[in-house]
């Protein structure tokens, strides 16, 4: 049977999209095909209207201080053929350059921050100034510039010059900037709603607000095509593709069109995790009150992430 899916709101009509068959993870990183982007959905959710949120404030120094790293210069190692990453071809590669077999130094710049991911293609920075700056390939506008060219050298986000980011993360094909005020905006592939911004429009090609209204965020997190986000009082947000479990929400969101047809309801905002459980030896299940998040990491299609109980005295 094949599985398939296709994009869509949260129960609002089947999510449809191409049989994706168990090959290998180079497979997994290649590009997006046109007849996909064709074929998905525009279906919406309810937004929330920009001027409807508060004005956003800074977050408190002592949690800013606690997200700064030491500054260095960046190096690299391994393959730098960005439009060959993840390929099985060489079709369309122009130029093909050896790979790094031990670390070189990429640029003289000093760097605050950097990310990539085990399925990207692309790499974020965040400069001195807190600005944020992007690389490698951009097939989706994960790179947040004004084409989908490759870009070979850290290049400037377009659209967040007035924001200072203090966080970056990047899935296969998409990426989140958190900025100083605890907003988060993405860009790139979002068949999956892995941009969180109510809808499942298949590229996004400029930083965009995600379609989210609560406590300020304090850290993003993104896997292959999903997203994870925490807010300042230890909550759990995720959204995009749930279809291994990996948001959290006790459902891979699956349904049967037809006998033959499989298809997948996203989470195109980001949803609070609400439940969290233990199971003992004997394989019986409880709820775990109290949780606070401390921290979180996301595999492709899986998420991890560290709590304490919080105890009302």
């Amino acid at each position: 049977m094949s599985a398939k899916r296709k994009a869509g709101g949260n129960g609002s009509g089947p999510n449809k999209r191409r049989p994706k068959k168990q090959e290998n993870l180079e497979e997994d990183l290649s590009d997006a095909s046109s007849e996909d982007v064709q074929s998905t959905s525009n279906q919406v959710e309810v937004l929330i209207p920009n001027e409807d949120l508060l004005p956003p404030s800074e977050l408190p120094e002592d949690l800013l201080l606690t997200l700064d790293k030491t500054p260095g210069k960046m190096l690299i190692a391994g393959m730098v053929t960005w439009d060959l990453t993840g390929k099985r071809d060489r079709k369309n590669v122009v130029k093909v350059r050896p790979n790094l077999y031990s670390f070189h130094r990429f640029s003289d710049d000093t760097y605050r921050y950097c990310a990539t991911g085990p399925s990207s293609a692309h790499t974020l920075l965040i400069n001195m100034e807190r600005k944020a700056l992007a690389f490698g390939r951009n097939p989706s506008g994960q790179l947040g510039l004004p084409d989908v060219k490759i870009c070979e050298k850290p290049t400037p986000v377009i659209g967040l010059e007035n924001f200072n980011i203090v966080q970056v993360a990047c899935g296969r094909h998409h990426s989140l900037f958190l900025t100083d005020t605890g907003r988060v905006y993405a860009c790139g592939d979002n068949k999956s709603g892995q941009c969180g911004i109510g809808n499942t429009i298949p590229v996004i090609n400029k930083p965009t607000l995600i379609n989210y209204r609560g406590p300020p965020i304090i850290k993003i997190g993104c896997g292959a095509e999903f997203s994870v986000i925490l807010d300042i009082k230890d909550n759990l947000h995720t959204f995009g593709l749930p279809e291994y479990g990996q948001l959290g929400h006790n459902t891979d969101a699956k349904y049967f069109v037809n006998a033959n047809k499989l298809s997948f309801h996203f989470e195109t905002s980001p949803k609070k995790v609400v439940l969290y459980i233990e199971k003992n030896k004997e394989g019986h299940v409880t709820p775990v009150d109290n949780v606070q998040i401390v921290d979180f990491a996301c595999g492709n299609n899986h998420t991890v992430s560290a709590y304490i109980i919080w105890f009302n005295l």
